[in-house]
């Protein structure tokens, strides 16, 4: 079959992982994406994962043809006869972006779809909210990575909860069993978030660098890591670095995502000791594979991911990061990993029932 795939498909580790698990689950299915013209190498190892090129041609075209249903993402999709929306924070709402709901507005329905690994909000209107329940309430299944989100609409009896699919990570890559003394720190560029964190931006950098220092003095061996260019993680690498003295420059590992190398990303996780976590899947890879995490929560997703666990205490707000003490730090050592895969492979119930046993 031909499946019309949806995310986030900006070289975003954890959302680039979503689809590395889905065509994997479903070999003997074809996934069509759209990419950006200079991300189409990303996917290149899957070949049931197929790119269409985005050109900034075809963009600007499809400024004026989206008016008309006739824009490259409806071209694409019918040619497919399934659809799968498959991403984290897909639907969420920023007062000032008018955007946001232009995208939901363009999301695909004119075939069956799936909605997979998704969380709702941060919203900030219950008009943003209705106009997502009634794109909800057209698709065959929707499975929320939250408790919080599903309760958001109750009214829909076909959403469901289920643990980020990312969680089930190890279907599709080896376990690494050594661990080294290694620090791995992921990043994010809290000046590029909304108007409520940018304001900590400096607060947290100024943290990293404690940490780093700190780390350091106790024989650790760290690695700075970008998952997402586009947003900035790599700029905040350079900032710190930056305010680091040469000698201690030279002592750090850069390990940046760049499309292609995410079985490397993942190794070095495993491979670690501790992992400070400012990106989400960075807290889920952490988690998999028996890393104690410090999660770094930016948004509230973190703390809702982790209260369906009871665990949500463990989350270090970026509003409360000046705070810190790096050698009081409470870091998570999550113990459930086997149970928890399984809830998260719930996610494809309902699409198994379509790909797997040929319902269509």
């Amino acid at each position: 079959m031909e499946v019309f795939v949806r995310g986030f498909f900006h070289v975003n580790l954890g959302d680039d992982l979503f689809l590395h698990i889905l065509a994997k689950r479903y070999p003997n299915h074809n996934f069509h994406v759209i990419l950006n013209e200079e991300y189409t190498n990303v996917f290149c190892d899957e070949k049931n994962i197929i790119v269409h090129p985005y050109k900034k041609i075809r963009r600007g075209l499809d400024r004026f043809l989206i008016n008309y249903n006739k824009d490259y993402y409806v071209e694409i999709e019918k040619k497919c006869q399934l659809n799968v929306v498959i991403g984290g924070s897909i639907f969420q709402e920023d007062a000032a972006a008018a955007v946001d709901r232009e995208r939901l507005v363009g999301m695909p329905q004119l075939n069956p779809t799936y909605i997979l690994g998704a969380n709702f909000g941060p919203y900030v209107t219950e008009e943003y909210r209705l106009l997502v329940k009634d794109y909800l309430a057209k698709a065959e299944d929707i499975c929320f990575r939250d408790e919080w989100s599903k309760q958001k609409f109750p009214e829909l009896t076909k959403v469901r909860f289920a643990p980020d699919i990312v969680l089930g990570i190890q279907s599709i890559i080896p376990t690494v069993n050594e661990k080294k003394k290694r620090i791995f720190v992921s990043v994010v560029d809290c000046f590029k978030k909304g108007e409520a964190i940018k304001k900590y931006g400096t607060n947290y950098e100024e943290f990293i660098l404690r940490c780093i220092n700190y780390y350091k003095e106790q024989g650790y061996e760290i690695i700075l890591s970008s998952f997402c260019k586009m947003e900035g993680d790599e700029e905040v690498i350079d900032r710190i670095i930056e305010k680091l003295p040469a000698t201690k420059r030279s002592e750090l590992s850069i390990l940046n995502y760049n499309g292609e190398n995410w079985r490397e990303v993942v190794a070095a996780i495993q491979q670690s000791e501790k992992i400070i976590a400012s990106r989400f899947h960075s807290m889920i890879l952490g988690m998999v594979f028996g890393v104690s995490v410090l999660p770094i929560a930016y948004n509230k997703k973190f703390e809702k991911f982790l209260a369906n666990f009871d665990l949500s205490h463990y989350c270090v707000s970026v509003s409360d990061i000046n705070r810190q003490v790096p050698e009081d730090l409470n870091y998570l050592l999550f113990g459930g990993s086997t149970d928890i895969a399984e809830q998260a492979d719930e996610h494809f119930m309902k699409l198994d029932e379509r790909l797997m046993r040929g319902t269509f």
